[in-house]
């Protein structure tokens, strides 16, 4: 999609200092689901987040997987809509996609097209609107710092339902990049092009826009994971050498 660099950069700008105040030094540990894998390994505060951590039963945590996954999943498919352009608006469009940034598998740059205000936004960073700027600014650092001590409150609290939840919301909004689709509509963009707004998922075999290239997909998918699979051990043994070497 057209700027979704731009915007990335700006929410990447408003995310680093987060992420420093919070000591993350690693990607986050959302490639392994509790109920059906190895406990993570955590950080020197490990004992004391377990002791404050709440264990829920397996089931309560596949239900809140598959309930994440359904509200991303209908996130996916819902379309965009002609917002206004007061502040009010853009002020909460950027509290939200900064939401959604911090959410694993939902893109901010979607729910701005969904809201209506990714054009405007747009407009604003190329024209350097101060003031368009500075409201969905405000909104974006509001909605990054109330969200992120939220979450921070359960993944100490409930780690392992947090962790469901968050990888629900990867698995549901898988829906968006699935690659062979249907263009139900188009619509004009503010550089002359048509671009699809509703799109249908179909199957490989009734992909009628071009050569579905089938065994391209899949081997790349299998790439993919070889190379996330990869880094996971990578850590792994990292952490073993940090290890090592302090006690050492």
């Amino acid at each position: 999609m057209d700027g979704d660099a731009t915007l990335g950069a700006t929410f990447t700008v408003i995310r680093i200092p987060q992420n420093a105040c919070e000591g993350n030094s690693g990607p986050p540990a959302l490639l392994l689901w509790p109920p059906l894998a190895a406990p993570q390994r955590r950080s020197k505060k490990k004992g004391l987040q377990q002791r404050r951590s709440r264990h829920l039963a397996p089931f309560q945590n596949v239900f809140a997987f598959f309930c994440a996954s359904i509200l991303a999943y209908f996130i996916t498919t819902l379309t965009p809509v002609k917002a206004s352009e007061g502040y009010l608006i853009i002020f909460f469009s950027g509290m939200i996609a900064i939401i959604a940034m911090i959410l694993p598998g939902i893109s901010g740059s979607f729910i701005l097209v969904l809201l209506g205000t990714y054009e405007l936004v747009l407009r604003a960073i190329s024209s350097f609107d101060i003031s368009v700027i500075a409201v969905f600014t405000l909104g974006a650092i509001l909605g990054l710092l109330s969200f992120s001590r939220l979450l921070k409150w359960t993944l100490d609290h409930y780690f392992d339902l947090s962790i469901s939840i968050l990888t629900g919301f990867l698995m549901g909004s898988l829906n968006k990049i699935w690659p062979w689709k249907k263009t139900i509509s188009t619509a004009l963009n503010r550089h002359g092009e048509m671009v699809p707004i509703v799109q249908k998922n179909v199957w490989p075999h009734n992909y009628m826009e071009g050569e579905p290239q089938l065994i391209w997909a899949i081997m790349l998918a299998f790439l993919g994971v070889l190379i996330i699979f990869g880094l996971f051990k990578w850590g792994q043994a990292s952490e073993r050498r940090a290890k090592s070497i302090t006690y050492s």
